[in-house]
């Protein structure tokens, strides 16, 4: 389309236009046209990402083209579109474009319920814009974030959210962000019964909308209007406000909008008592949902129709009614678990196909190293003990980078799961803090033993390239094996095992060495032991002190280990013969590390087993002189 336009302008003797202007006319077009037709808005983003020429052009694009599939429901694109646009901003290190992507982002998050992760990154969000000029952003996901809230039922941070909001977009000035904050400010406070309040503020958004002209804003203002009216009882003004909203809406042909304000309509007219008007209101309702096809639309007019007629005392309409009702409201549920499974397939899709990218590189560096070798042979047609030099070095040279490749690559994919496992894991803990719940507990237990396994292999890594280090500071060994011992409590409990342990006295065993690293030695022994100890088992947990040096031995009642576990115990992605006896996962890095953490603390690690015995791991440490 560019170069035909070029090729025009040069034939006509007009200066050709700056390629880099027609992706910004229609991303400028799509968003004017998104209140009208959203279908060819969606038409005109995808042209102007197709027209994109710098990064940043590209970026916005992708934003807009995936705040447009979501309005079109399509959870799955909408998914794929965003988090490209995320990850481009990051490469290009452009947090404002990174925050505008994760507005989107957590309007996804929260439309599929997921109110946790939604919350997650607009907080994500905020920490990437906080300072920056950029107050539009800033009160979407304020916005976002009081949303959020409000669905997971925390009023009182939804309106501390919303109040930042609101202030910041008096602050900045731009009328657009003022109006959209005072109509989240608005519901809110009609939610909460604040009729008078939301009236207030609605009232000022539709002056706002009237003087930009923008006709959806004030279509969308008098149906919040119509609808605090009615809370305070005013049902003839409410009703003119439907009205008018009704006449706006159906003039830009807005059919979601026209048919919800013909419900509402429809509902404040049969409170009046005028069932007649109410009955056509809810008749047109219906065929403009049905142009819609929105199984939800149709099923909240329904309920609506259903308690009207249930006032009139028509009952057996009123049964009808809500029997269709429940019909709707199913399909409305299945159509949106679709979606919700349709973005959740995208996610794995993404995973796998970044899970094919590294096999593909990984076969890259396997086929140069190939090449490298043949390369090597032809060398030796020329003098074999040279070729023979060259070619060996040639090939570890290969393996080498290969290994460091597929090194940094784990390392780089741990890295990214970490953040977002640290994210769920704070969530769960503060939810667990306000209402005490055993899902939370175990929200907050799964997470830490993922994340748990994301730092293990952040670790296989450093033991790779030689980068693990420890820190040498006093430690309280028998305070740390106190804490590790309390950490099992969740999975003792769900075994229905016994812990035998008999603490020593505070600083009674010393040593030099690395908390951190040490506790997570002693975590691995103590869960391996929850998890190869039948149901009902005993773990026993003793620290013995000698004169240099001290023992710790974790002991389970399992099956015991045969001559062949023994052998490759400690080494990275190691197999036991037996498995755990509660389904557990187990991916053969923890004790490799806790050796290599050990080793570099001057210990010694070890195992003392027979099969059908059970097994007994010590760790050997030496004592702080001091």
């Amino acid at each position: 389309m560019i170069l035909f336009a070029l090729l025009l302008g040069l034939l006509a003797g007009v200066p050709p236009p700056d390629p880099r202007v027609a992706s910004e006319v229609e991303l400028r077009r799509a968003e004017q046209t998104e209140h009208k037709d959203l279908a060819a808005a969606l038409a005109l983003a995808r042209r102007a990402l197709a027209e994109a020429v710098t990064p940043r052009q590209d970026i916005r694009a992708r934003i807009v083209v995936a705040r447009l599939e979501r309005e079109r429901t399509d959870y799955a694109r909408a998914w794929i579109d965003v988090t490209d646009a995320i990850r481009r901003a990051r490469a290009l290190r452009d947090g404002d474009l990174e925050a505008q992507g994760l507005v989107v982002l957590g309007r996804i998050q929260w439309t599929t319920s997921e109110l946790a992760a939604s919350i997650a990154t607009y907080r994500q969000g905020l920490a990437l814009v906080e300072g920056a000029d950029d107050p539009a952003t800033q009160v979407d996901l304020h916005l976002g974030l009081g949303v959020s809230y409000l669905e997971s039922g925390d009023g009182a941070g939804a309106r501390g959210e919303f109040e930042r909001a609101l202030r910041i977009a008096r602050q900045s000035g731009n009328p657009e962000s003022l109006a959209n904050a005072l109509t989240d400010v608005g519901n809110s406070e009609q939610l909460d019964g604040r009729y008078a309040e939301a009236l207030r503020d609605h009232r000022e958004a539709f002056q706002i909308y009237s003087k930009l002209g923008d006709e959806w804003g004030l279509g969308t203002a008098l149906v919040n209007l119509g609808s605090a009216a009615e809370g305070l009882g005013d049902l003839p003004t409410a009703r003119d406000d439907y009205r008018r909203a009704q006449e706006i809406f159906g003039r830009l042909d807005l059919v979601r909008h026209l048919a919800n304000a013909d419900r509402q309509l429809a509902e404040v007219l049969a409170r009046m008592g005028r069932a007649a008007e109410a009955q056509a209101e809810f008749d047109r309702a219906l065929a403009t949902a049905r142009r819609l096809k929105s199984h939800t639309v149709i099923a909240n007019i329904y309920h609506d129709e259903a308690a009207a007629y249930e006032r009139e005392g028509r009952l057996k309409d009123a049964l009808e009614a809500q029997r269709r009702y429940a019909d709707e409201h199913e399909a409305a549920l299945g159509q949106r678990s679709e979606s919700v499974l349709a973005a959740a397939d995208a996610r794995y899709d993404a995973a796998r196909r970044d899970a094919e990218i590294s096999a593909l590189r990984a076969a890259q560096a396997s086929a140069e190293a190939a090449t490298m070798r043949a390369r090597a042979h032809a060398y030796g047609l020329i003098g074999l003990l040279l070729s023979a030099s060259v070619a060996l070095a040639s090939v570890a040279w290969s393996l080498r980078s290969a290994d460091r490749f597929k090194t940094r690559l784990l390392g780089i994919a741990a890295h990214d799961l970490k953040a977002p496992l640290g994210n769920i894991q704070q969530i769960a803990e503060v939810l667990r803090e306000e209402r005490p719940d055993e899902r939370l507990d175990w929200i907050a237990v799964e997470s830490t033993r993922l994340l748990r396994l994301v730092q293990d292999l952040l670790d296989t890594a450093a033991l790779e390239i030689g980068r693990l280090h420890i820190r040498r500071e006093p430690v309280d060994l028998g305070a740390a094996v106190a804490a590790a011992v309390a950490d099992q409590r969740w999975h003792l409990q769900d075994k229905e095992q016994r812990l035998e342990w008999s603490p020593p006295e505070p600083g009674a065993v010393m040593i030099v060495g690395d908390a951190d690293r040490l506790h997570q030695v002693i975590a691995n022994l103590l869960g391996n032991a929850v998890k190869y100890g039948p149901r009902g088992s005993v773990v026993t947990v003793a620290l013995a002190a000698g004169a240099g040096t001290c023992e710790l031995t974790v002991r389970d009642e399992g099956p015991g280990l045969t001559a062949e576990d023994r052998k490759g115990l400690f080494g990275a992605f190691s197999r036991r013969s037996a498995r755990p006896t509660g389904k557990e996962k187990s991916h053969g890095l923890g004790l490799s590390i806790a050796e290599e953490i050990v080793r570099l603390h001057g210990g010694q690690i070890g195992v003392r087993s027979e099969p059908g015995q059970g097994a007994e791991f010590f760790i050997r440490l030496p004592r702080s002189s001091g």
